[in-house]
């Protein structure tokens, strides 16, 4: 076969887009599939036969824990001599990526490959949009090689150099994190929400007093979730009497201001903004005091997204932008989007009104009442797109944070977060889980800088190594302070962080970022 080829889908009798890959198109029987996202325990080989792959923008890809939302639709299949190896990579033009899931199954005679459009748009004629790239890989090239040649000829723009300002380098504090250790410190075990309440001035001027007795070098602040409500991006003024003026102090000291913002959440917003879906029957909760499950009968709509495919609402989301980051408004240095993965989705349909809200999750076969011309993806990169365009129009040199591992997206953001670590036991190596994400990231972003992200808990040593080496992978970010979460769990839930501890993550950081 060719180096590369261009394949057009199949619809099928479930309205998606299909492909099958046979030894005719690759040249050889597959013998194994490798998914270009590391999986929950950081997998990166191939998976024997058969063996079927799901990606897409939801928190339940376990075996695409890397949380990039979405990552590359992409997967490699090998021979059974492992000397021949093809990269499978789904493509669509601007406008064109109308789904929130792809799945891969691979066996011996062949992979399916299956785009879900999920009743959104029409099959026959998205075919001549959304195609399946295969490009065969040479031999001395690596899996993320072959993802990078492959991702950059599909997506050429992508790997166009960047705009980049100095500050970005310099070390972030996340607040959230030592916020919510600080909970656990006080409350005991429970859910990662409880951080919320203390997204307040008092509290993250407390942890930046913390930080500047032991000389950490922190070039930004992150105000993480709780400063605002889900849906109006607007303090608490309760918790920020004087946002504008505490950033003003922040730069007089040297310091950007970057805010959190949570997507899809409904809280604030009217009705005409939220896609609306009918359960038809039992809506499944998540209760957070029960930890468990609960389900309620109900027949009503239900307000599940906000709608990024609404024009009045995309205004509105420009329009609190341009007055977080002026001047004139709060003057806010950047953004770091979170909640990607509750993009909507029919097959994993999960909608809330903030972040601590229970979350609603529709039955697999709930009906297709949701409303819109566009659907996954597209929806993301309009929203994302909207908040990026709409800071830099006020001031060049913001920085908009995410997690969008895509090329797609690299008009929508600067800086690529390497998200949460989600399993770690006794056994994870913190640092080589991360770098594989890093690796993944500047496979599919090479011209994008790196968050390296810092939510490592439950091991202190090994949150202290990855703190101190984080470095090597990009922008370095700290979460904790005085105190380290240990337990979602169990007692003790949390354990103080040693002042020399810190002291010498600063004195490493100032060593060999070269500051004074």
């Amino acid at each position: 076969m060719s180096n590369r080829s261009i394949l057009k889908g199949i619809p099928s009798a479930a309205g998606d887009l299909v492909w099958r890959i046979g030894e005719a198109e690759l040249g050889f029987r597959p013998a194994g599939i490798w998914n270009s996202s590391p999986s929950i325990r950081n997998f990166t080989g191939f998976y024997e036969l058969p063996h079927t792959v799901t990606l897409g923008t939801t928190f339940e890809m376990q075996e695409s824990a890397s949380r990039f939302s979405p990552p590359p639709f992409a997967v490699a299949v090998r021979d059974e001599a492992a000397k021949r190896r093809t990269l499978l990579n789904i493509a669509a033009e601007r406008g064109h990526h109308l789904f929130a899931t792809a799945t891969f199954a691979a066996d011996a005679e062949g992979v399916t490959v299956t785009v879900e459009l999920e009743g959104h748009s029409d099959p026959e004629t998205e075919r001549d949009f959304i195609r399946l790239e295969l490009t065969e890989a040479v031999e001395s090239e690596s899996n993320l090689e072959l993802l990078k040649r492959g991702l950059a000829l599909a997506y050429p723009e992508a790997s166009a150099p960047k705009k980049k300002y100095d500050w970005w380098r310099l070390p972030i504090f996340c607040a959230g994190g030592a916020g919510g250790a600080f909970a656990f410190h006080l409350f005991g075990p429970g859910g990662e929400a409880r951080c919320m309440p203390f997204a307040t001035e008092w509290m993250v001027q407390r942890n930046l007093d913390i930080l500047k007795s032991v000389d950490m070098p922190i070039g930004s602040v992150i105000i993480d979730c709780g400063w605002s409500p889900g849906g109006l991006w607007k303090p608490h003024h309760g918790y920020w009497p004087d946002l504008k003026g505490w950033i003003a102090k922040k730069h007089q000291e040297g310091i950007k201001v970057i805010l959190w913002l949570g997507l899809w959440f409904t809280e604030g917003l009217p009705d005409k903004w939220c896609l609306m879906a009918n359960p038809n029957g039992k809506l499944q909760y998540w209760d957070p005091l029960l930890n468990k499950d609960t389900f309620i009968d109900t027949d009503k709509p239900e307000r599940f997204w906000a709608d990024a495919g609404n024009p009045e609402y995309l205004e509105f989301v420009a329009q609190q932008i341009r007055e977080l980051v002026s001047p004139d408004g709060y003057d806010a240095d950047g953004f770091k989007i979170d909640m990607l993965q509750m993009t909507p989705c029919e097959r994993f349909a999960q909608g809330r009104e903030h972040w601590d809200k229970p979350l609603k999750v529709l039955p697999k076969t709930h009906p297709k009442t949701v409303s819109g011309a566009k659907w996954g993806v597209e929806l993301l990169y309009d929203l994302q797109k909207t908040i990026h365009d709409a800071a830099k129009s006020v001031k060049p040199d913001v920085l908009v944070n995410s997690s969008t591992g895509h090329p797609y997206f690299h008009d929508t953001f600067d800086m690529l977060r390497l998200h949460d670590t989600c399993h770690i036991d006794a056994d994870t190596n913190v640092y080589e889980t991360m770098a594989e994400r890093a690796r993944l990231s500047r496979a599919a972003l090479p011209a994008h800088e790196i968050d390296t992200d810092n939510w490592i808990h439950s091991y202190y040593d090994k949150w202290m190594d990855y703190t101190l080496n984080s470095y090597k992978l990009g922008t370095p970010c700290l979460f904790f302070t005085d105190y380290f979460v240990t337990s979602f769990t169990e007692n003790p839930a949390a354990c103080p962080i040693p002042r020399d501890d810190l002291r010498k993550l600063a004195a490493n950081w100032r060593k060999v970022l070269n500051l004074k």
